[in-house]
């Protein structure tokens, strides 16, 4: 009888601290209202944000499609040719809020995934360690109907930035 006893108590003590251990190891990701919360301070997003320079014309029109999702649409034209077309979705997932991009170029079509590092209310940084093209993208909202992309690629331990200011149509 001692003997069953102990051995019951050994298998509940097992089975819970399995359980334990187990719940221990999920991976939780962002709340329905820590989603929101992230989502409302991009409404500054929203709208055609154009920027033209002397060959250059770079444009993206943000649309707020619900709470947590806002669709995009970037274009690159340089001396008339269009150098990049992109969708662009900033959407959640599982464990972060992603800018998701789908780019047509030269007939070939790039996905690529960048997770939300930081969103002040005012600027959104954006990262993908990963990616053989951009690592980073950040938006900044300026004030006065400005907005500023600056972008970041490494390549063989050199990072190379790049930066537009577009205006709000």
């Amino acid at each position: 009888m001692k003997i069953c006893f102990k051995l019951l108590l050994l298998s509940c003590i097992g089975v819970f601290l399995f359980l334990c251990t187990l719940s221990s190891c999920k991976t939780t990701g962002l709340s329905k209202p820590q989603q929101l919360a992230q989502f409302s301070k991009m409404d500054w997003l929203q709208g055609d944000w154009l920027s033209k320079e002397v060959d250059i014309i770079f444009n993206e029109s943000w649309v707020k499609q619900s709470d947590t999702l806002y669709t995009g649409i970037s274009v690159f034209v340089m001396g008339g040719d269009t150098i990049y077309k992109e969708a662009i979705r900033l959407e959640p997932g599982k464990l972060h809020i992603y800018y998701n991009v789908i780019t047509v170029n030269d007939g070939k079509t790039v996905r690529s995934s960048y997770v939300l590092l930081k969103n002040s209310g005012k600027s959104m940084m954006f990262e993908d360690r990963s990616s053989d093209d951009i690592n980073r993208i950040t938006y900044t909202f300026l004030g006065e109907g400005k907005l500023k992309i600056s972008t970041e690629e490494t390549k063989a331990k050199e990072t190379v930035k790049e930066s537009f200011i577009l205006k709000k149509r």
